[in-house]
């Protein structure tokens, strides 16, 4: 997909490989998730969750007009750093709010459900973009990642500390 994209956005770009523009995403998506425990501590995995995945949605729209090989590359990269941002702040919360005894059930959904998300994502993603062109793969994309963010602000709350009663010891619950 990231192919036509750029045939279809990029006339005249020689042939960059495609492999290049994911890694730049996937390298800056590493690099937030290093960074990511000093952000979650200074703001708060709720609003760091919301904030990622509202940036990540916004920066989106640029790739929607991108000219150049390069654009694209930097917009990939901006969504690496706000998507490597928000998805520590999800697997904490997740973490966070479940009691000990289901966390292994929790984050085992969590990577099924991540793992149907890099399954479907280009098989829509592909498929809106062989229907409507590759352009309306961008805005759709926004879409989606805002529609999360409104979802977790209406229905996710700041974790806060209560007693675990399996173990007696200190976790952080969700708040009532």
């Amino acid at each position: 997909m990231l192919t036509s994209a750029r045939n279809e956005q990029l006339s005249g770009t020689s042939a960059e490989p495609n492999g290049t523009i994911l890694a730049v995403s996937g390298l800056c998506a590493a690099l937030a998730s290093w960074l990511a425990p000093r952000l979650l501590a200074r703001y708060g995995y709720r609003r760091a969750l919301i904030g990622g995945l509202a940036l990540a949605g916004l920066l989106y729209l640029p790739a929607f007009v991108v000219g150049a090989v390069w654009q694209l590359a930097l917009v990939r990269a901006a969504v690496g750093l706000a998507l490597g941002a928000a998805l520590p702040a999800a697997g904490a919360i997740i973490g966070l709010t479940t009691p000990s005894h289901q966390r292994g059930a929790a984050y085992g959904l969590t990577s099924s459900a991540e793992s149907c998300g890099f399954a479907v994502g280009p098989l829509v993603g592909g498929s809106l973009g062989a229907l409507l062109g590759v352009r309306a793969v961008f805005p759709v994309s926004t879409l989606a990642l805002l529609v999360v963010a409104m979802v977790v602000l209406l229905r996710v709350r700041e974790p806060v500390e209560v007693v675990d009663d399996d173990t007696s010891a200190p976790i952080l619950m969700r708040a009532k």
